[in-house]
């Protein structure tokens, strides 16, 4: 009759990477010079030390509103729920006071007037939340992407243990 709790094996899926780097923007977008040797530097840094199973690059030309796009949305359509995505992005980022909204500026954005090539902080909430793996990181080095998560935060207390990583690895997590 002693309660004791059957431990369960721990279940490390797939990891995914996409890695988006945007240095040469026309129009109204002044190029960048490091956003491209940032997202490579990540990039060679993911595949030295870390073990991706899929990993995806979108540098400049290929970084459109559509390419990112449909990238996310094939995360969505193969990263299963015991799987675990890294992205990364680098390039603009805007700001639209009259829509309270942050964006992420893409390669095909040529002009800062209209939202319409920009890809908004609400679609990368919604894009996201389709993927349904386990754990989710998304790096953004862009301006105003601060705002993309919002909502609450669970912590669990540091403990050097078997059952805190399998605890914690058993909780699912978006971070951006």
């Amino acid at each position: 009759g002693l309660n004791v709790s059957k431990s369960k094996d721990m279940v490390i899926g797939k990891y995914f990477a996409l890695i988006i780097g945007v240095n040469k923007y026309t129009g109204a977008w002044t190029p960048l010079q490091n956003a491209v040797n940032d997202a490579k530097a990540i990039e060679a840094l993911l595949k030295t030390k870390y073990k991706f199973d899929n990993f995806q690059t979108l540098y400049d030309a290929q970084a459109t509103r559509e390419g990112i796009i449909t990238q996310l949305e094939w995360l969505s359509a193969n990263a299963k729920e015991q799987d675990n995505v890294f992205i990364y992005y680098s390039g603009h980022g805007e700001y639209k006071q009259e829509l309270n909204k942050g964006f992420w500026v893409p390669v095909d954005a040529t002009t800062n007037t209209s939202t319409s090539k920009y890809i908004s902080n609400s679609d990368l909430q919604n894009l996201l939340a389709g993927i349904k793996s386990k754990h989710t990181l998304l790096v953004a080095d862009a301006c105003f992407s601060g705002d993309i998560f919002r909502g609450n935060t669970v912590t669990v207390p540091f403990e050097e243990s078997e059952k805190y990583f399998k605890e914690v690895h058993g909780l699912s997590s978006r971070q951006a």
